[in-house]
């Protein structure tokens, strides 16, 4: 078992997979339904394990019957088919996280924490929110902030958003193990606060909101 972490909340349920297996160990756990389509649309071996592993998870937090009821809506969003629990999906080349939450509005984030990020800090951080970054931390923190707009852009999942323009971390946060970060998501039509909660697990920054 490569269970790292799971976190029960009143409202939510997250749990992270360290992906040490091999594809037919997760074949043996998921119902045949879930796999034969889809693997035959997934080229890449690798990818096909980041697939399975995360269905495992929702199977391991949501159980079998929900797994079956699993798919995406127009949007690319995984919902339940009868839309009463919310979920959210993530997966990096080493890991798996996913969410259920009591609100259908819900986002999670897994990256690993690499200095290729450097590389496109400027398309999704403004200059304000690149001022935040502290030269000591600069990897993970850029990881960080990268990650909590991507479960944002999660969370939101009803089109594009611009990361720069849309989604504005409100304050310089001191970089902790765990903690939250606070966002102002504008649309067109309201302004929303929303919260971020983070935990590094080793080489992988994990974010969620719910």
């Amino acid at each position: 078992m490569s269970l790292i972490k799971e976190i029960h909340n009143v409202n939510s349920h997250v749990a992270v997979w360290q992906i040490e297996e091999s594809h037919h160990f997760f074949l043996n756990e998921l119902p045949s339904e879930i796999t034969q389509q889809q693997l035959s649309a997934i080229s890449n071996e690798k990818k096909q394990l980041e697939y399975l592993c995360s269905r495992y998870l929702v199977q391991h937090v949501a159980g079998k019957e929900n797994l079956l009821l699993l798919k995406k809506d127009k949007s690319g969003k995984p919902v339940f088919a009868e839309k009463t629990t919310g979920v959210s999906i993530s997966h990096s080349a080493t890991h798996a996280a996913v969410l259920l939450s009591n609100n259908f509005n819900c986002g999670i984030d897994t990256e690993t924490i690499t200095s290729r990020v450097k590389r496109i800090a400027s398309r999704f951080l403004s200059e304000e929110e690149l001022s935040f970054v502290d030269y000591d931390t600069e990897i993970e923190q850029l990881t960080l902030f990268w990650s909590a707009k991507e479960t944002i852009f999660k969370w939101y999942a009803s089109g594009n958003l611009s990361f720069i323009n849309q989604i504005q971390l409100q304050k310089k946060t001191e970089l902790q193990e765990k903690g939250t970060l606070l966002y102002l998501l504008i649309l067109p039509e309201k302004r929303l606060s929303i919260q971020v909660t983070y935990e590094r697990l080793g080489s992988q920054i994990l974010t969620y909101s719910a």
